[in-house]
């Protein structure tokens, strides 16, 4: 990254501030708003990677051809930050750790992703973590709820969680519990399709308090959120684990669907539960209509990012890392495809596997 450039970036007014809406999309959010200020504005998707028309006017409205814009946490591929680049005229800075095949081209975007093609020794486990290494100013604590958010209990093997931990003043193992109920709070805004929440939330919690962590937990909206979620999920992952069915050799896969958005979180703990094989979960979110597949495995060495650009080359919205422990790669589709991009991603992980 250029030497000064956010910077000169924010040097032209509060940015408006594009993230992801899980834990470490909105842990990034509070490092950009802490340094930008208040009057930052906040335009995260409504839980969706699709960039509709719509959402590019909103971001020329806001961007007012001068306001800078900051990506975070999205995995966009380049075509989709050139076209944003192109139509708003304004700066972009895109700050990311998922794997990408295709960069961004125009002169007017800094993207900043060191885990693009892949992360497989865990350098990379959060954009949070990213960021905190550009910036040089970063809550310890935060960050390292930041990467247990993608990696879950396995980020206790993380060195970096470790080490932010350490300097927060936390004993990586004894106190993961404050830091993944950290994680459940935040999540509960994107698991609940709250958007209003997910607007406000960074900046409530923007690094500045005196503990941050502890505001969090304390968070009543959140709280609230977490609870209603967390009766949901243990009922789901009952019926995932009563209902999963070897489709290949090494692939077992189940079809759900549930109030909350809770595909990830459950291909998380099923594929915890079956290291070495790759779970593939196919989730209806009945609150928002809308329906996920994913592929997740720990404990394997082949790559599954990679079958992402097959499911964007038919014109899905998709996205993978791969990581130490954290191999994943997702696909968002209308309910009606379910089925059919199930079945694609079992065939395309069979490739994979060679099985």
């Amino acid at each position: 990254m250029r030497e000064g450039f956010i910077r000169d970036l924010l040097s032209s007014g509060p940015p408006v501030l594009v993230y992801h809406w899980d834990a470490d999309g909105m842990i990034s959010a509070m490092h950009i708003v802490s340094m930008a200020g208040q009057d930052t504005i906040m335009l995260p998707p409504k839980f969706t990677f699709r960039v509709d028309d719509d959402f590019i006017r909103s971001l020329k409205a806001k961007a007012a051809g001068k306001r800078p814009i900051i990506i975070l946490d999205l995995s966009y591929p380049g075509r989709v930050i050139d076209r944003i680049a192109r139509e708003t005229g304004v700066h972009i800075l895109v700050v990311d750790h998922h794997y990408q095949d295709e960069g961004p081209r125009e002169p007017n975007v800094e993207y900043v992703n060191p885990a693009r093609k892949g992360d497989p020794e865990g350098e990379w486990p959060s954009t949070a973590h990213v960021l905190a290494r550009i910036l040089g100013e970063y809550h310890p604590g935060l960050v390292a709820a930041s990467i247990v958010g993608d990696l879950g209990p396995r980020a206790k093997a993380n060195k970096h969680y470790q080490n932010y931990m350490v300097e927060a003043g936390l004993d990586p193992v004894r106190d993961y519990w404050v830091v993944e109920q950290v994680v459940s709070q935040l999540d509960s805004i994107s698991v609940t399709a709250n958007y209003d929440g997910l607007k406000w939330i960074p900046k409530v919690h923007a690094i500045g308090q005196f503990d941050p962590l502890k505001s969090i937990l304390n968070d009543p909206l959140l709280t609230t959120l977490k609870t209603n979620v967390e009766v949901e999920f243990e009922s789901l992952l009952e019926e995932a684990k009563s209902s999963l069915v070897e489709e290949a050799p090494g692939v077992l896969g189940v079809k759900l669907s549930g109030e909350s958005r809770l595909a990830s979180r459950l291909a998380r703990s099923l594929a915890s539960m079956n290291p070495g094989r790759v779970v593939v979960v196919a989730y209806h979110s009945t609150g928002i209509d809308r329906a996920y597949i994913y592929a997740r495995a720990y404990k394997l060495k082949a790559q599954l990012a990679g079958i992402a650009e097959y499911f964007k080359r038919l014109g899905f919205e998709a996205g993978g890392k791969y990581q130490e422990d954290n191999n994943v790669v997702a696909v968002e589709c209308p309910p009606r495809e379910m089925e059919r991009v199930y079945r694609l991603m079992v065939e395309k992980v069979r490739e994979v596997l060679g099985a």
